[in-house]
């Protein structure tokens, strides 16, 4: 929400009776905040990714270097 342009608009919007809001994040921030329900996301140490930089024409493989610890979602699929 803190890069929303009008954050008093986007806050009365995410607390709508008529609205679910799912959230999936690292951290407890200002839209975890007003989420009805919180899917916590691993870290990128918790994962396999891939990454590219851009404009290299590269791409470096990110291999999982720790074991989930709580019932933390993957990012990626």
């Amino acid at each position: 929400m803190s890069v929303a342009p009008d954050l008093n608009k986007v806050h009365e919007g995410f607390l709508r009776e008529d609205l679910f809001v799912c959230v999936h994040e690292q951290f407890m921030t200002e839209t975890a905040m007003v989420g009805d329900i919180v899917l916590p996301a691993t870290m990128f140490l918790e994962h396999d990714d891939v990454y590219q930089g851009g404009g290299h024409q590269h791409i470096i493989l990110g291999r999982k270097l720790l074991t989930l610890q709580t019932t933390a979602v993957q990012n990626t699929m």
